[in-house]
């Protein structure tokens, strides 16, 4: 947290923006966003396609979380959960 303290939430959101849209793997230069697991993305479509709701739920920050989880994953904004607000 002391990456971000003092931020605004909006400047939070924009630096995790900023950071899904640019980080790379060190490896395979590859987008972080790019670097998801497959099988979990495939698991996801399944459930939808089969009137399953999905969710999000994770130990990290939800505002980490918010930017990038429907871009990423497909995940409505009201379907997030995490351990910690920051």
């Amino acid at each position: 947290m002391a990456t971000h303290a003092g931020m605004t939430t909006n400047e939070f959101e924009k630096t995790v923006k900023y950071w899904i849209a640019t980080a790379k793997h060190p490896q395979t230069g590859r987008l972080i966003s790019e670097m998801v697991y497959q099988p979990m993305l495939e698991l996801l479509a399944y459930l939808r396609a089969h009137d399953f709701n999905t969710f999000i739920v994770s130990a990290g920050g939800m505002k980490f979380m918010r930017p990038w989880r429907e871009q990423v994953y497909g995940i409505l904004p009201n379907r997030l959960s995490g351990a910690t607000e920051s």
